[in-house]
């Protein structure tokens, strides 16, 4: 009779679990993001995407995913941005480039850990911003195929050598754009977006074989998703613990910003392309066509060589950041424990769209030593007034030292643009 009542008692218990109510997710629309960023960029109607935001106190140069660093959590490769509105534009949306304008980010439904490209070769690792027709769709992957899907050229990229991925601000040592192409030759795209019951998760470079190659240890934080914004805010970090806000983001169709600085009707889209001789640019799309992530390295050594050896570093030792202004950098960087404190972005309350206060993530205190002096404007007539045209030779040459320019007597680029590869 007993063993009975433990169980009648444990199916009580059982029921009574089952039928409590789950704490509801925060649900908000995109009046959050118009109330949240109006005070730190502007917002502008792009034909296509709709309402977009350019961020304000950016440089021509300025690209996505450069100030900040790559965490390592439950969720995968995660994003740690030092921008003060970072915590909504690197977890949910899209980038473009408009020409003549600059980047733009377009609000999107899901959050993710990052929405980003990934490329690697045996020495150099890259990431690139996901574009608006990189749609996402719960258990689908997006793979090895986006570059070529989505038409994402080199001048979207970061690259980096392997020995400074564990940097803590990668905006440093993030390579000088002209090199892309020369580097992109001897990579493959490894990005691996997957989701599983709701949860998405940003694959890219094995942690063992980045863990092997890094002068600094990756940084391994254990992600807590806060479905509703609150006392911490959008994303703070503290004592190896990374919160960041996932409410759901709902449609909301008469959602609009408050005021819109300018409208681009038929605006150019630059994907990367520009300043790109049609020959190599065809090369290039049609090597991406082919990828099969990993795999496809070992063809690329035998018919190309391995890939540009970047400097070999110790662990724990000197890094030198690349200069694009003078052939080697004076300014020595002494590797550094990353921060374990980020302040807190405020969000506004459920009942309410106020405005955030505006705070800085907080880097470490002698960070400043990591940004690189600004590189001199490139000439007008090989980049004809878009910082994403990129100054590529003729033929493959191997890569030069950091920072060493072309030499004289070498001739111009190609000027021919292909009027569908912007």
């Amino acid at each position: 009779m007993k063993p009975l009542r433990s169980i009648l008692l444990s199916l009580a218990l059982f029921a009574v679990v089952s039928l409590a109510p789950r704490a509801a997710q925060a649900q908000v629309s995109f009046n959050f993001f118009y109330g949240s960023l109006s005070p730190r960029g502007a917002w502008v109607r792009v034909s296509d995407y709709g309402y977009c935001w350019h961020p304000a106190g950016v440089s021509e140069a300025w690209r996505p995913y450069t100030d900040g660093y790559w965490a390592y959590t439950d969720a995968g490769w995660t994003w740690v941005s030092y921008e003060d509105w970072g915590g909504i534009t690197y977890h949910y949306g899209r980038w473009t480039f408009v020409d003549g304008y600059g980047w733009v980010w377009v609000p999107g439904y899901h959050w993710g850990p990052a929405w980003v490209s990934w490329r690697r070769s045996d020495d150099y690792v890259g990431w690139a911003p996901l574009p608006p027709e990189c749609h996402f769709h719960p258990g689908v992957t997006i793979g090895f195929s986006v570059d070529s899907s989505c038409g994402i050229g080199p001048g979207w990229y970061n690259f980096c050598a392997f020995h400074d991925f564990g940097a803590p601000a990668l905006g440093a040592v993030i390579l000088d754009p002209s090199r892309n192409v020369t580097i992109i030759n001897s990579t493959v795209n490894i990005t691996n977006i997957t989701s599983s019951n709701g949860r998405v998760r940003n694959g890219g470079p094995s942690l063992a074989f980045v863990s092997q190659r890094t002068a600094q240890p990756i940084q391994r934080l254990a992600l807590v998703r806060n479905s509703s914004p609150g006392a911490n805010g959008f994303q703070s970090v503290s004592a190896g613990r990374l919160q960041l806000a996932d409410p759901a983001i709902v449609p909301s169709p008469g959602a609009k910003p408050a005021s819109v600085a300018r409208v681009f009707s038929k605006p150019t889209i630059n994907h990367g392309w520009s300043g790109i001789p049609i020959a190599t640019r065809k090369s290039l799309r049609t090597q991406f066509s082919h990828e099969k992530g990993v795999q496809s390295l070992a063809a690329i050594r035998k018919t190309q060589g391995p890939a540009p050896a970047s400097p070999a570093v110790k662990k724990n030792t000197v890094l030198q950041p690349f200069h694009p202004a003078t052939a080697q950098s004076s300014e020595k960087i002494e590797t550094r424990k990353k921060t374990e404190h980020l302040e807190a972005v405020a969000v506004p309350k459920k009942t309410a769209l106020a405005v955030p206060k505006k705070t800085v993530l907080a880097k470490p205190a002698n960070l400043e030593t990591y940004h690189a002096p600004k590189p001199p404007k490139p000439p007008k007539e090989e980049y004809a007034g878009s910082p994403l045209k990129l100054k590529i030779p003729p033929s493959q040459p191997k890569v030069s030292k950091a920072g060493s320019g072309p030499k004289k007597g070498e001739k111009k680029d190609d000027k021919k643009k292909d009027a569908q590869g912007q």
